[in-house]
C-alpha cells in the first residue's frame, strides 16, 4: 500500500518533465496546442464487466484521432477505471508529442486533459491518496508524473459537457447534436 510522506509531488518525481529527443530537428513554423477529452463507461460490458474508454485528441481545434476500446482490466470502482483511462491517454499523448517533435513541430504549453471525474483531477494534483490495487497505483503515478513534469494539465469538466461522452455511452439526440457541433 502506497502512503506518501510528503505533500509536494516534486519530492516524488524530482526529474519529472518532458525533454525533446536528442535527434529531433529544430522547430519549424508555429507551435500547436494539444487537447484531450476522456470519458469512460464503468463496467459497461455486461458479459465481462470491463469498462470502456473513449478519448478524443485535438491539435489546435482539429480532431486528429479518437480512441474507443474496452479496458484490459476489470475495475471494481469508477475511480480505478478513470485512472486506467487517464493512463491510456497519457501514453497516447506521449507518443504523439514525440512524433510531432520528430517532424519539427513544437507543442505550446502543457497538454490540456479534460476529465469528468473531479476526484481523479484533485487526487492527481495532490499526493495524499492511498491506493491498494497495483494496476490503479501504476496508472495513478503515470498521470501524476506527467502533471508534476508540467507537460499535462488536468481539468474537470461536467459530464454533460464532455465531448468524449459519445464514444462510451448512448447519448440523447439533443445532447449528441450539441456535442457534435464542437467536433465536426
Amino acid at each position: 500500500m502506497f502512503k506518501p510522506t510528503s505533500t509536494v509531488w516534486e519530492d516524488f518525481y524530482p526529474d519529472a518533465g518532458r525533454l525533446a529527443p536528442l535527434d529531433c530537428p529544430p522547430p519549424r513554423g508555429n507551435p500547436v496546442t494539444v487537447t484531450l477529452w476522456t470519458n469512460m463507461d464503468h463496467a459497461g460490458c455486461r458479459k465481462t464487466g470491463r469498462s470502456h474508454s473513449g478519448i478524443y485528441v485535438f491539435l489546435n481545434k482539429a480532431l486528429i484521432f479518437w480512441y474507443s476500446k474496452k479496458q484490459t482490466t476489470v475495475e471494481t470502482a469508477v475511480y480505478g477505471s478513470e485512472y486506467v483511462a487517464g493512463k491510456i491517454e497519457v501514453d497516447l499523448v506521449d507518443g504523439l508529442i514525440y512524433k510531432l517533435q520528430m517532424m519539427g513541430i513544437s507543442v505550446e504549453g502543457p497538454v490540456n486533459m479534460f476529465i469528468d471525474n473531479e476526484s481523479v483531477v484533485k487526487n492527481s494534483t495532490i499526493p495524499e491518496s492511498i491506493l491498494k490495487k497495483k494496476n490503479t497505483s501504476v496508472a495513478y503515478h503515470r498521470i501524476c508524473e506527467a502533471v508534476t513534469g508540467k507537460w499535462i494539465r488536468l481539468a474537470h469538466v461536467k459530464g454533460t459537457a464532455n465531448l468524449a461522452d459519445k464514444l462510451t455511452k448512448s447519448v440523447l439526440v439533443n445532447i449528441l447534436h450539441g456535442l457534435s457541433g464542437h467536433i465536426f
